[in-house]
């Protein structure tokens, strides 16, 4: 029999939130999830920590359930305390965790749930990361096989492009069919056949052609530098390509293709085209540049040496490397609000040039009587930019009471903020700065943790941009389903030429 490895507090509590859930009754689950967040505060084993806060995401979704709404606070803590669960995770040793089979099989599941979770949040992108996760410690898990499949068929329902809609669905159908086939006693048979609902979209036709396989042609770039930064961009799923998201390595898709969808639009110029051109560009610079700072590091930039600096003795880095890191950040922070200008101008919220901004255009509260906003209830189209606002909430928000899903976010406005106002110093990993030490006027944070919320922006910014495109395919589906009469012009745009790039 394989041992348990969590604490005697954390098994009694997941005893008792399965069975509070398994009750139905609200106020079992409430008081379950009171309990269970004391008890967090005292467990001193992590891997049993996180079991809990997985008990607490798991009752949180089952008062969700209950409660009937499409979007609710319910969901904002079932993300934030599977956040916290999978923080702890993150700082275990994978190795370790495969081979223990118990936890083997609690990850798969924690996984599993968070992206679950995000598929209700309308975020296709970010729930293919997290079963993707859960396969990597086990590649035969069935429910994480079998929604990943799903994640795939929804993802190729929003984009435009039909040769990326056509792999999208290749993946879908083969992830379903191992889901379906999967001899993984955690399938449950509502699971199992909800699978087989999906594969039924597919024709015997389409089934033909996906068994022929698929094939994407070699590509190679001659510049070794080139390679190896298109590399890592691919390996990290960083460009703006829906074939990035699938389990390919080929350079063909090394490429930042994705566009807008056709649009029918009043203005004489193309406007929206105009503003998705910037927040790609911005968003390419802010990963070159990240990419930049995790180069060569044995010796000083020449552009470094002979500068004059005051040794304060509070450990901070300064380098052109950090500072590329922190302008990756900063630029990375920006584009919210482009989108924001973007959605306002698109929906017509009548949202004043000057004033827009990311956390203005969202109905806040239920009796927000500003019908003009935007709200996932009524913009399901917008829903997955909806539910990345709530990840990065501005401090006016927080004023009306707001639970953010995201546990780091207190800290990413403070970084943000002595980015743009005051002063932020990055130091290095193994240093402790004492409170006599520090400055009284700068955010201090660790080299590693700058560049884990880097890096988690750059992601979110990617799948923000992406959603855009996807937003509005959906939007003026809508939109032309409902005005069939209207008279159109077909407008061509040009593409910018690389060689125009100088």
């Amino acid at each position: 029999m394989i041992p348990n490895p969590f604490t005697q507090n954390a098994q009694k509590i997941a005893i008792k939130m399965d069975t509070s859930i398994d009750s139905g009754i609200v106020d079992n689950i409430k008081q379950t999830i009171l309990e269970s967040e004391k008890i967090s505060e005292t467990e001193n084993d992590r891997i049993s920590k996180s079991n809990i806060y997985y008990c607490i995401s798991n009752g949180y979704a089952s008062l969700h359930y209950l409660s009937g709404q499409a979007e609710s606070d319910y969901i904002r803590k079932q993300l934030y305390y599977i956040r916290k669960c999978v923080d702890i995770i993150g700082g275990c040793n994978i190795y370790e965790i495969k081979n223990d089979p118990y936890l083997t099989s609690y990850c798969c599941q924690v996984f599993t749930n968070y992206g679950n979770i995000y598929e209700q949040c309308y975020r296709p992108i970010s729930a293919i990361k997290q079963y993707k996760r859960a396969i990597g410690f086990f590649s035969s898990f069935g429910m994480a096989l079998g929604n990943l499949g799903i994640a795939y068929q929804y993802y190729s329902d929003l984009i435009y492009d039909n040769d990326h809609k056509y792999y999208l669905n290749y993946f879908a159908y083969k992830y379903l069919l191992k889901g379906v086939k999967s001899c993984d006693p955690n399938v449950f048979p509502q699971a199992r056949a909800g699978f087989n609902n999906h594969l039924n979209r597919y024709t015997s036709e389409t089934i033909k052609l996906f068994n022929k396989g698929q094939q994407l042609r070699k590509y190679n770039y001659d510049d070794p530098q080139e390679f190896d930064y298109r590399n890592w961009v691919l390996t990290n799923g960083l460009f703006l390509n829906p074939l990035n998201d699938l389990p390919l390595r080929n350079q063909l898709i090394a490429a930042d293709v994705f566009g807008l969808p056709n649009m029918t639009v009043t203005e004489n110029y193309p406007v929206y085209h105009s503003l998705f051109n910037q927040m790609k560009q911005e968003y390419i610079y802010a990963r070159y540049l990240y990419y930049s700072s995790l180069g060569e590091r044995n010796k000083p930039h020449f552009a470094d040496k002979d500068v004059f600096l005051y040794n304060l003795y509070d450990y901070p880095q300064y380098s052109i490397r950090i500072e590329n890191l922190k302008t990756a950040f900063r630029t990375l922070y920006g584009i919210f609000d482009k989108v924001a200008f973007f959605l306002n101008k698109y929906y017509g919220l009548g949202i004043g040039y000057e004033s827009v901004n990311f956390s203005k255009i969202w109905r806040k509260q239920k009796q927000d009587k500003s019908d003009n906003l935007l709200s996932p209830n009524t913009h399901q189209s917008a829903s997955s930019m909806y539910w990345i606002y709530q990840d990065y909430i501005n401090a006016s928000d927080n004023e009306q009471n707001v639970f953010s899903p995201n546990p780091h976010l207190n800290k990413i406005k403070r970084i943000r903020n002595a980015l743009e106002h005051r002063s932020l110093k990055i130091i290095w990993d193994r240093t402790k700065v004492s409170e006599d030490r520090k400055d009284g006027i700068s955010e201090y944070v660790t080299e590693s943790q700058f560049y884990k919320y880097t890096v988690e922006l750059l992601h979110t910014i990617r799948e923000t941009i992406m959603s855009i495109s996807m937003c509005v395919k959906t939007e003026e589906d809508i939109r032309n389903s409902k005005d069939k009469s209207q008279i159109s012009i077909p407008i061509v745009i040009d593409n910018y030429e690389d060689e125009w790039k100088i």
